[in-house]
This record gives C-alpha cells, sequence and structure tokens, in this order.
C-alpha cells in the first residue's frame, strides 16, 4: 500500500507468509491493532500521484485462471471434526459470551442471541446444523491450537452469524487443486456443505461452501 511503512499483513501475515507470531492471538489481521491504525492512516492521507494510472493498468491486466487462483481458509474444530471456511467470511474471533434464548424461536440450530462488540447477532450450532459427533478428546495439537472455545462471527452480506467453535487452529492457504472429494462412506450431514478435504498438520479438513452455510441458515432463521 501507498504511504504506510509497515505493511506487515502483506508480508507475514494473513496476505503473506503467516509468520506473523501475532496470528494465534488474532488469528486475522483484521483483529489486530497494527492493521487497524493502517486503516485509519490509508482514510486519511491524499490520493497519491499516478493513483488512477496505477489502476488502471491493473484492471487492464489478465484474469487468473480458476486453477492458479489461492485463498485463505481459517481452521477452526467443533466436536470430533477439523473444518474450514475461507478467512474472508470470519469478521471476529473472540471470547465466548453468554447467549440469549429468544422465546418460542431457539431451538437445536438457532441457539439465541450472543453480544459481540455490544452488538446483537444470531447465533447457531455448527455441530447441529452440520449433524456432528461431540468429541471424545480434547482438541489436538494443543501446541498449536487456540484450544479456549471460541465465538466466531461470521458476514453473510452484512448479517453477523456467531457459532462456537472448539478450537481455532489458525489460517492455511489453499488452491482449488488442493481439494479432495469427501469419502463417499461418510454418513453424517457435512457432505451437504462441502467443497472438500484438504490436508492440515496430520489431518482431514472438511472445506465448507459459505454460500451453502448461509443459505441453511437462512432457512432456520425463517
Amino acid at each position: 500500500m501507498h504511504g504506510l511503512s509497515n505493511d506487515c499483513w502483506n508480508r507475514i501475515g494473513a496476505a503473506g507468509d503467516q509468520s506473523c507470531p501475532e496470528l494465534r492471538r488474532h488469528v486475522h489481521c483484521r483483529n489486530c491493532p497494527v492493521f487497524a491504525n493502517a486503516a485509519g492512516q490509508l482514510l486519511e492521507r491524499d490520493l497519491p500521484d499516478g493513483y488512477a494510472r496505477e489502476w488502471a493498468g491493473r484492471l487492464a491486466e489478465p484474469v487468473r485462471s480458476a486453477a492458479a487462483a489461492d485463498d485463505s481458509l481459517t481452521v477452526f474444530q467443533v466436536g470430533a471434526e477439523w473444518l474450514a471456511l475461507p478467512s474472508a467470511v470470519f469478521r471476529e474471533v473472540a471470547a465466548v459470551q453468554t447467549v440469549r434464548v429468544i422465546p418460542h424461536r431457539s431451538n437445536a440450530v438457532l441457539l439465541g442471541l450472543v453480544a459481540v462488540r455490544g452488538a446483537l447477532h444470531l447465533c447457531f450450532s455448527m455441530a447441529a446444523l452440520l449433524g456432528l459427533a461431540p468429541a471424545d478428546t480434547p482438541p489436538a495439537d494443543a501446541a498449536r491450537s487456540v484450544i479456549a472455545p471460541r465465538h466466531c462471527l461470521l458476514d453473510d452480506r452484512g448479517q453477523g452469524w456467531v457459532f462456537q467453535a472448539d478450537a481455532v487452529l489458525g489460517l492455511r492457504r489453499f488452491q482449488a487443486a488442493d481439494l479432495r472429494p469427501p469419502p463417499a462412506t461418510v454418513a453424517h450431514a457435512l457432505p451437504q456443505f462441502s467443497r472438500g478435504l484438504l490436508d492440515h498438520a496430520g489431518h482431514a479438513v472438511g472445506v465448507l461452501d459459505a454460500e451453502l452455510l448461509f443459505k441453511a441458515l437462512a432457512g432456520v432463521k425463517a
């Protein structure tokens, strides 16, 4: 970014090689005060010379093919399953808050309302939605995990949805070619929402389709 002396998120953060030690605590750069401070500087700056010309050149570049494109996933654990969603839909990962039941509306999937930074959001059970069994043992790989349960706030085009993860395991870069189909023998509901499986830290991670997940949640809310 022009005019910023420390664009660490592009070098060692979520958009870089992900070596920043603060990622374990903040999970994503958007939760880090360094990123927030830089965003404020960016909004207040004057447009640099050649800004329009630079963007005209970028927009004229050919689009990368789907096979070459890569993306970032946030890996988490719910029950006995390792799962992932695109990092772009994660608005925040926060400490677990009290869930307030909605009279005559709360059920096994729609748990109620939860406050994140003073704003109320609908809270759902990822385990109930996907039909997952509870874990028999604590989350694995504790040395590299945020092993305390966390409330994860997802953004569905401005609609906030919160779910509780048993552990948030960090970021994983991937390409579409890395995905492999889930086994046909899987009995629970996960394949209905799955884009495929990825290998991460010696485990098979179910990559969820965010659009399908949000469509199912819209049906639960109706």
